[in-house]
């Protein structure tokens, strides 16, 4: 193979795709493209700048030839290597997509336990709340029937089975004694 002009261009530009490359690996698909432009772009101004260099040589030799654009001799590795970067950007933003789908599904499945839990929660709180209503109910239920009021709140009473009416205490004490009076009777 001979060696031209834009060998040494081409390797840069290969070079340059391939760290783009990398760096689309991390999330920069934008600069990967712009890099590709940038590259087109400056291989075009080379182009046009050789062929300026060639007409003023030309005309300086004597020559008066018209100077037809030439094509550039694209290097065939060059496109196959820009293609194949183009299909893994190309695959790597199907597998991110993918990577993002799963995470959104796992983050919904994750909010639903939440509010799962959340409401499982609320019902138990809403459930302990209906008990200690029924509760209260049977002892204001109870001391409607036995008579026993709490009409002080600085003394407390001690039912027992044995005892057929409630014990006033004004002291964990006093109503032990009263008990084991009443017990040894």
């Amino acid at each position: 193979m001979i060696a031209g002009p834009f060998d040494s261009l081409a390797d840069a530009i290969v070079r340059q795709m391939s760290l783009q490359l990398e760096d689309m690996r991390h999330n920069g698909e934008c600069s990967l493209l712009l890099g590709i432009i940038r590259a087109h772009a400056s291989l075009a101004d080379r182009v046009s700048k050789s062929q300026e260099t060639l007409s003023v040589a030309r005309k300086r030799a004597g020559a008066i030839l018209t100077v037809s654009r030439p094509k550039p001799q694209a290097d065939p590795g060059l496109l196959q290597r820009t293609q194949k970067a183009l299909e893994e950007t190309q695959d790597a933003i199907q597998k991110t997509q993918q990577n993002i789908a799963l995470l959104e599904s796992q983050l919904k499945d994750i909010t639903t336990k939440s509010a799962n839990k959340d409401e499982l929660r609320r019902a138990a709180l809403a459930l302990a709340d209906k008990e200690n209503a029924s509760r209260e109910e049977l002892v204001e239920l109870y001391h409607s029937i036995s008579g026993v009021h709490w009409d002080q709140p600085d003394l407390g009473y001690v039912l027992s089975e044995e005892i057929a009416k409630p014990i006033r205490f004004s002291s964990c004490v006093d109503a032990t004694n009263q008990l084991w009076e009443m017990i040894n009777m």
